[in-house]
């Protein structure tokens, strides 16, 4: 007896096991189907994301089951590195007694540099130069020439500037220059001697002579000094009329028409005017920063969509009622068979 209500009992779990087993059957095309996407990054566009998905879900009490991934490249972009970069700044020429402070900071091409170090240099903005300076003074005469100052306050012009300049110049030694003759003349006055002749230095000329004095030339010129080497008498010729003097002598003035041969004797002066070389600062500045620079690596941005489809089974209300009505007829038919079991048991006792 008992055996037979385990084989009964195991015959009903049977039967209601294979009612709660999901049936899988493909989904209409009318919202059968659903899609779970995700993006992610990686450098590897064949990179994979199945973990990111389960085989199967349940969301709004029903089943999914995972059919498949699909997988596409969303975007690419470079992978960046930043590398450091340098900047240098040079300074116009900074003169002295002025003052140059660099910037902190400068930017170009969108990078900000900052400052790491300033160094000076040096510069010549304009070059100094010797300029030899000249001069000289003339004398007529070699005693003169010996006796002129030591130095002397020359005038010339600068070289570069084209302006005057003075300076003092020291003696530089004595030129001898070539003669040269000048026009001069000697006075002379005639004395009356008598009615018909006058008289000078011993010398009688006749009143009516129109050269007075002629071949007396070298008497002419040792009267004053001279001889014929250094002077030349071109004419003598009176100069006047007869006139008394204050003694009441009767009197009359001659000219001598004269080249008097001069010596030039120049005394040089010479020096040398420095200028010295114009200078200022330059400053060079060098700036740090970093540039962000294409490495040649590409990072992806890779789209993964997951299609689920979904489970098609008996519906939880449906197998309740379901295993509610088998097990009200396995009952029943369980007490159908038990009284009907117990019925010729209880006709065998009546029959004792």
């Amino acid at each position: 007896m008992r055996r037979f209500w385990v084989s009964i009992l195991t015959v009903v779990m049977a039967v209601f096991l294979s009612f709660l087993t999901p049936r899988k059957a493909y989904a209409s095309p009318e919202g059968g189907m659903m899609k779970k996407e995700v993006e992610y990054q990686g450098k590897d566009k064949e990179q994979k994301a199945d973990a990111y998905f389960q085989k199967r879900i349940v969301e709004d009490g029903s089943t999914w089951d995972l059919q498949g991934i699909h997988y596409e490249i969303a975007g690419e972009a470079p992978v960046m590195v930043s590398e450091p970069v340098t900047e240098t700044v040079k300074s116009g020429v900074i003169n002295d007694g002025e003052t140059y402070l660099p910037e902190e900071t400068v930017s170009k091409d969108g990078i900000t540099y900052q400052l790491s170090e300033t160094t000076e240099n040096e510069v010549v903005t304009k070059k100094g130069y010797i300029q030899k300076v000249t001069g000289y003074s003339e004398y007529d005469s070699l005693g003169k020439a010996q006796s002129a100052p030591d130095t002397k306050m020359i005038t010339a012009t600068d070289r570069r500037t084209g302006e005057d300049i003075s300076m003092r110049c020291r003696y530089d030694g004595i030129t001898r220059r070539a003669d040269t003759w000048e026009d001069t003349y000697i006075d002379i006055t005639f004395i009356s001697y008598d009615a018909d002749i006058f008289r000078w230095n011993q010398v009688t000329v006749p009143k009516n002579k129109k050269d007075p004095l002629k071949g007396y030339e070298k008497e002419l010129l040792e009267s004053v000094g001279g001889n014929e080497k250094n002077y030349r008498i071109r004419n003598v010729y009176w100069n006047g009329n007869t006139y008394k003097n204050a003694e009441g002598v009767l009197c009359r003035n001659a000219r001598a028409e004269v080249r008097k041969r001069t010596k030039h004797y120049r005394v040089n002066y010479s020096g040398e005017r420095v200028v010295e070389d114009v200078k200022g600062t330059v400053y060079t500045s060098v700036y740090t920063g970093l540039k962000e620079t294409d490495s040649g690596e590409r990072i992806y941005t890779i789209r993964a969509v997951a299609s689920y489809e979904k489970q098609r089974g008996i519906p939880v209300m449906g197998i309740t009622l379901g295993v509610l009505l088998f097990l009200l007829f396995v009952v029943g038919f369980i007490f159908i068979l038990k009284k009907k079991h117990k019925k010729p048991e209880n006709e065998r006792a009546g029959r004792k």
